[in-house]
């Protein structure tokens, strides 16, 4: 494994398993776990494994629900085998979907399931074997770059727990959010989770919306964000967006480093 990834203390594995056991997902993970993903490596990656962690970190008592998971399938060395999730849920009478990535995605009584795997991750490089430390390092943002392996029963970590107590939105520096296609998807889920967790935004995240925010993509973003339900949030992220923009802009001129190297001040929307 990546020297980049460590294995978390015991305990954030144990606050996954108890969230699992929770009664808006105990039903529904027991199922996909034990019936329809019965024979794969699989490992819980994302906001599941953040959440835990943000709930150990802050001490508050309070807890997010467990309202999505996501199950990426290691299938690097049978890929066919990913059709058998299908077969599986088709004959459980289970309806099925795509996300944009080709990979599986359904809901189970509230609960919302998504099968990504190693061969379609689109973060990754095509060519080299890929383990569960290359998947953490290329997430697009850090603070969703951790995962559960229900194999080895442990939780790997790619600079989430850092963010958590940094209390700050970060991108990955490595692959992540450079592919220009994804850019207002990265831009909108970097204002989701500061907003969200009232974060601030790192100054690589800042540099990253400074290099590559312009208006002309506005319309995109709006489609994008009323696409997922976010129309409430269209005008105030735009604005930030903005703003980001012109912090960007003043804290270039005054430090004339180039793009590369340059780091702007952080960001609280």
């Amino acid at each position: 494994m990546s020297r980049l990834v460590r294995v978390l203390d015991s305990r954030y594995a144990r606050a996954v398993e108890i969230a699992l056991q929770r009664p808006e997902c105990k039903d529904q993970a027991r199922f996909i776990i034990e019936e329809i993903l019965s024979g794969f490596r699989l490992h819980l990656i994302g906001g599941s494994i953040r959440d835990r962690i943000f709930e150990d970190e802050s001490g508050n008592g309070l807890y997010h629900p467990v309202n999505d998971l996501d199950l990426i399938i290691d299938d690097t060395r049978r890929p066919s085998q990913y059709n058998i999730i299908e077969e599986r849920l088709r004959a459980h009478g289970i309806e099925i979907g795509y996300n944009s990535k080709g990979n599986l995605s359904v809901k189970i009584d509230g609960v919302h399931v998504d099968f990504p795997r190693f061969t379609k991750w689109d973060l990754l490089p095509r060519e080299g074997h890929h383990t569960i430390a290359s998947v953490l390092c290329n997430c697009d943002l850090t603070t969703s770059s951790a995962g559960y392996s229900f194999q080895t029963k442990a939780v790997y970590d790619f600079r989430t727990i850092e963010s958590v107590r940094k209390r700050e939105v970060d991108i990955s520096p490595f692959l992540g959010l450079n592919q220009r296609d994804r850019h207002h998807n990265g831009f909108v889920r970097i204002l989701l989770y500061a907003n969200r967790f009232n974060y601030k935004i790192s100054a690589r995240a800042v540099r990253f919306i400074g290099q590559h925010y312009t208006p002309q993509l506005d319309p995109t973003i709006e489609r994008f964000m009323r696409e997922r339900g976010h129309e409430d949030k269209v005008d105030p992220f735009l604005r930030s967006l903005k703003r980001i923009k012109e912090i960007y802009e003043q804290s270039f001129m005054l430090v004339p480093l180039s793009p590369s190297t340059h780091q702007p001040q952080t960001y609280r929307p």
